[in-house]
């Protein structure tokens, strides 16, 4: 998934795995020691690519607060910015200002995508609350049963879709 705006590979709109990059966090432009640091590079979607590019805070926006979240060292979805129930983002802090605006976190299609996977997980725990409810019935309807356990299957899989590689894309 991408470090930034956690787009799954395996998302209809992604186009799999050939869609994602290797981002330098530090761009080489700025920081060219660290062109081969593994800890300086970091999966990510082309579009978060993208729009990082060579973008980092200059010294005044530094010292102001105003730099990238470092997704490998602070929790941005629980410090630094937090999800209304559109799917938009809203920072909480410079630093979650800067990485959402910078990075465009909030374009349409991740709006759309985190609101639809709130959604669906919205109803996964209605569905499991229900199937709570129809375990602890003296005889628990199956056919029931059955079914809101397949629905639950399929809403799991559309927000935690499976990466269909092929054994020759595996690199082990």
């Amino acid at each position: 998934m991408c470090a930034y705006c956690l787009l799954q590979e395996g998302a209809p709109i992604t186009g799999g795995y050939q869609s994602f990059q290797i981002d330098h966090f530090r761009p080489v432009a700025k920081f060219p020691r660290l062109i081969r640091d593994y800890w300086n590079l970091y999966y990510c979607c082309h579009w978060c690519n993208n729009a990082k590019s060579d973008t980092w805070p200059n010294n005044d926006q530094a010292k102001r607060g105003y730099r990238f979240v470092d997704p490998c060292v602070d929790d941005f979805y629980g410090k630094h910015a937090r999800l209304d129930v559109s799917g938009r983002l809203e920072a909480l802090t410079t630093a979650g200002d800067f990485t959402i605006r910078e990075i465009l976190l909030n374009r349409k299609i991740f709006r759309d995508l985190r609101s639809r996977r709130a959604a669906a997980q919205m109803t996964i725990e209605r569905i499991k609350l229900r199937l709570r409810q129809l375990a602890a019935e003296k005889e628990p309807r199956a056919e029931l049963i059955a079914a809101l356990e397949d629905q639950l299957n399929t809403l799991s899989s559309s927000i935690n879709p499976k990466v269909p590689y092929e054994p020759d894309d595996l690199l082990v």
